[in-house]
């Protein structure tokens, strides 16, 4: 058998080194150690080459799904989110200019008021409000925080395990690492048993494979897709959802047995389970109801001829989310395309708050919050802010960076995360909110999220105490502007249109 010459002198290298990926220096001369170095490159070169050759093919035909192939199957929604597309853009870029150009910059200078002392809003009179803001429908339950990939992981493999019936997992990212083959592997062999179904974003999980990061163990027999590895040998129904106009399904939900959820900012990848700061919620009782019937209605939607699918499934009815098993009262809010109930209800939260503001969030660059972020601090509201200003987006961070100072200057404190945070919390005077939308516009506007909220001390306890409190204490508060240069004004910019 022909065997090239670099693959000659690397099995040289493997043998001569014991598996060693580097030669000593003391028994290899510099020159042929650069040799070597370029013999690997030789071999490495064409194996990256055939990878991303592989990745446009993947990301072309998804795009080929996405606007060629989604008009076929639901008409309706494609053209309505071309509208909404063109609509909101513009509306949202004229709103951005006016804010950031006008009103934004007329409150420098304004003295911020003495933090309030009295009461935080009526807990009472603001859940009525919220009914006419994101509808009146309520549901109970009870809710359990699992702190980053040690606490969630785990109990979603025992979850998992323990399922008597069913399972339905909606995800922005299902990777092809190995802690996300690792799932998938317990999935099939639970589908043998019990009814299985994957809904995950089909643009979000194409981008996420892309990225390898170096602590990443390099599998042998990576699998082509995610779609492939899940079908393969198993009963799993697999649904690779597509991005019309770049709309995106960022919502990240497992029910088991229709009586167990886990909802929040985690996808299923390496990152999440050893890397990133991050918290999901466990729930029981009635509210699981909820994203049970969210679940089905995008698992239809996303069918063939998913309009007219959706439209049968929207003649159904809501689960009642009558109290039943205890619990206490809690709110599913989400974010569609047309109705922003997520971005309607925190821009309301903070118009209203009057003691406390707490916000932990990876990306902040919507300016109408960011406006009114400024207001609240200037008339004596305690804002607080976390977030990472080295995430894994540089134009995120320069906007964040912005963020920060516009913030700082109004008086409200900001905190830098020691490392990434990934999560999506906020209290508002007592009202606490914890999903998976960011603060920008793709979250607020675009994408499909889905978050908890509730005015419940058992809720807001757990977010106070085991988030925000915690954070605090691990996060560095930044007593001097960061300074910036021309290119933060334009990727604030950017970043708000994204």
């Amino acid at each position: 058998m022909w065997v090239s010459r670099p693959a000659i002198l690397v099995m040289i290298l493997i043998i001569g080194n014991g598996c060693a990926t580097r030669p000593n220096r003391s028994s290899v001369g510099l020159e042929e150690e650069k040799s070597i170095e370029r013999a690997i490159e030789k071999v490495q070169a064409p194996q990256q080459d055939s990878s991303k050759l592989m990745g446009s093919l993947k990301l072309g035909f998804h795009v080929f799904r996405s606007q060629l192939v989604e008009p076929i199957n639901r008409p309706f929604s494609y053209v309505s989110r071309f509208l909404l597309l063109i609509g909101d853009s513009t509306v949202d870029t004229s709103r951005e200019m006016v804010l950031r150009a006008v009103r934004i910059p007329a409150l420098e200078g304004v003295e911020a008021a003495p933090l309030h002392q009295g009461d935080g809003m009526d807990l009472t009179d603001w859940e009525s409000q919220l009914d006419k803001i994101v509808g009146d429908h309520r549901s109970f339950g009870r809710i359990e925080l699992l702190i980053d990939g040690d606490e969630y992981f785990p109990a979603l493999a025992a979850a998992i395990k323990n399922a008597k019936s069913s399972i339905k997992l909606r995800t922005y990212i299902f990777d092809t690492d190995d802690v996300s083959l690792a799932v998938a592997d317990q999935l099939k062999e639970r589908s043998a048993e019990i009814d299985v179904d994957v809904m995950f974003d089909g643009l979000g999980t194409l981008l996420a494979e892309r990225v390898v990061t170096d602590a990443q163990p390099v599998l042998e027999n990576k699998p082509i897709t995610i779609t492939s590895y899940l079908k393969e040998n198993s009963e799993i129904e697999v649904r690779n959802l597509t991005n019309p106009w770049l709309t995106g399904d960022h919502t990240k939900t497992t029910i088991i047995d229709n009586n167990i959820m886990f909802i929040g900012g985690m996808n299923i990848g390496r990152e999440y389970r050893y890397d990133w700061h991050d918290v999901m919620v466990r729930a029981e009782g009635p509210i699981v109801g909820d994203l049970v019937y969210e679940f089905v209605k995008k698992w239809e939607h996303s069918r063939g001829l998913g309009d007219l699918r959706l439209l049968t499934r929207l003649f159904k009815r809501r689960p009642s989310g009558e109290r039943s098993g205890g619990g206490y009262e809690i709110r599913t809010i989400m974010t569609k395309p047309y109705a922003s109930d997520l971005y309607r209800a925190q821009f309301a939260a903070i118009k209203n708050a009057k003691r406390y503001i707490y916000i932990e969030n990876s990306y902040f660059s919507d300016a109408k919050i960011l406006h009114a972020l400024v207001r609240a601090r200037l008339r004596g509201v305690d804002v607080r802010v976390i977030m990472s200003l080295d995430s894994n987006h540089g134009i995120m961070n320069q906007a964040n960076e912005k963020a920060a100072n516009l913030l700082l200057a109004a008086g409200a404190r900001i905190y830098n995360y020691h490392g990434m945070s990934h999560v999506k919390a906020a209290v508002y005077d007592g009202w606490a909110v914890l999903g998976s939308a960011n603060f920008d516009r793709l979250s607020f506007r675009v994408n499909r999220e889905a978050s908890l909220a509730s005015s419940a001390p058992e809720f807001t306890n757990q977010v106070l105490e085991r988030i925000f409190a915690a954070d605090f204490a691990h996060s560095e508060e930044l007593t001097a502007p960061i300074e910036q240069s021309w290119r933060h004004n334009m990727a604030s910019i950017i970043a708000s249109q994204l």
